[in-house]
């Protein structure tokens, strides 16, 4: 839908991949919802598919959204495109019955930017505390 492209246009939150004279071989939209990236359509034109351009506009959405936690997508698992998500390193978080009138599947893909989690900085300022510590204690015995 026409207005659809147009609302996610105006916030930014589609990707375009474009030939050097302006033809269009993909897409991606996204929106962003509690610090993830949520695709909701990555579409490659079909004559440009095995190419590498999904690859492609993954990469550059990553790059985009690299202060968030990560991309999530949810994709009908009849679909041929479900087999693609792990060759983009998406790992499976889980499944979901899809909102279709026959309840189809959905696989729930999951893309981590790596970000320290809060136990994880937790726990590397108590190893450096730690550390820091144990110092302390040196300098003590050996003054």
């Amino acid at each position: 839908t026409q207005g659809a492209f147009e609302d996610y246009a105006s916030r930014k939150q589609i990707l375009a991949a474009l030939t050097n004279d302006n033809q269009l071989l993909g897409y991606c939209l996204y929106r962003v919802s509690r610090s993830t990236a949520h695709i909701v359509h990555l579409c490659i034109g079909e004559s440009f598919r095995g190419r590498g351009i999904a690859s492609i506009l993954v990469r550059r959405l990553r790059d985009v959204t690299k202060d968030l936690k990560g991309i999530r997508l949810r994709c009908r698992q009849d679909y041929e495109a479900n087999e693609i998500w792990p060759k983009l390193h998406f790992i499976v978080s889980g499944e979901e019955i899809g909102r279709s009138k026959d309840g189809k599947k959905l696989t729930v893909w999951w893309l981590s930017h790596n970000h320290p989690t809060f136990c994880i900085r937790i726990l590397k300022l108590r190893h450096w505390w730690a550390n820091f510590l144990l110092l302390l204690m040196r300098m003590c015995f050996l003054i």
